[in-house]
């Protein structure tokens, strides 16, 4: 028998219960005493996002011990970039300047590396272009 797992998933912010996809998916590694216990942690951190944001979790359980503990990862900005992309057509500076800002103060970098890293995002995706033209001669202008 395997002592220790790891268990990765993705969980929307504040939607973990105990029933469902989420209580079949991790039944097996936290067992029924430790599954609301989860659940009502995993919401309490997540309380202040939306909840179609979703979190990357990792999970590390002892099966002997029935003990567990999770980390939530950071967020990625291509996260964010689907979120935006399944609601919004339109890129607006306002979310821009919303997304760059929580990116800094989450990864703890100056505003400006965070906007070079967004804007190079959304270069790839070749998505308007001329938003990124105009977002970047804003960016450089206020060096």
């Amino acid at each position: 028998m395997i002592r220790f797992n790891i268990l990765k998933i993705f969980i929307n912010a504040n939607e973990a219960k105990p029933g469902g996809n989420i209580g079949a998916m991790l039944s097996p590694y936290l067992f029924s005493i430790n599954m609301s216990d989860f659940c009502k942690r995993f919401n309490d951190q997540t309380k202040d996002f939306n909840i179609n944001i979703i979190f990357p979790v990792k999970i590390y359980t002892d099966t002997i011990a029935k003990t567990y503990i999770f980390f939530l990862k950071p967020l990625y900005i291509s996260m964010f970039f689907l979120f935006f992309f399944s609601f919004e057509k339109k890129i607006s500076i306002i979310f821009l300047y919303d997304l760059i800002l929580f990116c800094s103060q989450l990864y703890n970098l100056p505003l400006f590396s965070c906007a070079l890293i967004i804007f190079s995002v959304l270069k790839k995706l070749k998505k308007k272009k001329s938003l990124f033209n105009l977002a970047s001669f804003l960016l450089y202008k206020n060096i």
